[in-house]
């Protein structure tokens, strides 16, 4: 069936994924998409954000201070999603979505819903919860 049949609400990696999010977020009514987007990406996996959480400031990230030594495959596609999208692109090919052996299906899933916070803002984290 694949992810597309697996998703019911929008999808984060856990509670400390949403956890690490909220934190970000904490007390800023108005949020830039592109910027949570990355958040979302980077804060998904505790490796990955480890090794970015420094260079992450409310409205910008420093990308030029992160060293991402030692890092997984997914991790580093993760990473350049993110920082294709605070610069308004997406950071990876269609080849490189694409290709399974390379980015995983967890990792799309997470990629797609950065997409979706990008150009829809961050109402569309709330997707699937009750009221």
């Amino acid at each position: 069936m694949g992810i597309a049949g697996q998703v019911r609400a929008f999808y984060f990696e856990g509670q400390l994924h949403i956890a690490r999010m909220l934190r970000m977020t904490q007390g800023d009514e108005t949020v830039d998409s592109r910027w949570l987007a990355a958040v979302y990406l980077l804060s998904s996996h505790a490796s990955l954000w480890q090794k970015t959480l420094a260079a992450v400031t409310p409205g910008r990230i420093a990308f030029e201070r992160v060293r991402l030594d030692n890092t997984t495959v997914q991790d580093y596609v993760l990473y350049r999603v993110a920082k294709g999208l605070c610069s308004g692109m997406l950071g990876a090919t269609s080849e490189e979505l694409a290709d399974p052996e390379l980015v995983s299906d967890d990792t799309l899933l997470l990629i797609l819903c950065a997409a979706l916070i990008a150009r829809y803002g961050p109402e569309v984290t709330n997707i699937g919860r009750a009221e």
